[in-house]
């Protein structure tokens, strides 16, 4: 389960986080954002399609379509099997939430991990993000323009 908190080094200073891509749980008429920087790269490779989410055209890859034609985009456990994955689903357990006049980073909890291993930590000192985590952010930020 998800647990939202905005990104802070109080609450988060020692944890990190493993860039893996995320599962994908096909429902009937699953499917996977794309943003506008992503559609070159896939529109040669994969079928698209335009959804329509909030009264705007968004440009997705239909997971289950895909599938069901033969070209088998996730495994049986929902992971994505195409050499070229999508950023959405490569966000890490980062989201951008704007508010009146601002954008907070907020991260999911529940996908942080203490440091050791593959853990890429989030901070490297007091209020300093991690290189690997402000070049994330920045991707994240580029992504969420181009949606």
């Amino acid at each position: 389960m998800t647990r939202l908190a905005p990104l802070s080094f109080a609450a988060h200073g020692s944890l990190g986080w493993t860039p893996t891509v995320s599962s994908v749980v096909p429902g009937q008429g699953a499917a996977v954002a794309l943003c506008m920087d992503e559609l070159p790269g896939f529109a040669l490779r994969l079928p698209l399609a335009i959804q329509l989410q909030r009264g705007r055209a968004r440009p997705v890859v239909p997971v289950r379509g895909v599938r069901a034609g033969g070209l088998p985009l996730l495994d049986e456990a929902g992971t994505w099997r195409a050499r070229i994955v999508p950023f959405a689903l490569r966000r890490g357990p980062f989201q951008a939430v704007r508010t009146a006049d601002t954008e907070t980073v907020f991260v999911d909890e529940t996908a942080l991990l203490p440091p050791g291993g593959a853990v890429v930590p989030l901070f490297d000192g007091p209020g300093t993000l991690a290189a690997a985590t402000r070049d994330h952010l920045a991707a994240l930020a580029g992504w969420q323009a181009g949606l």
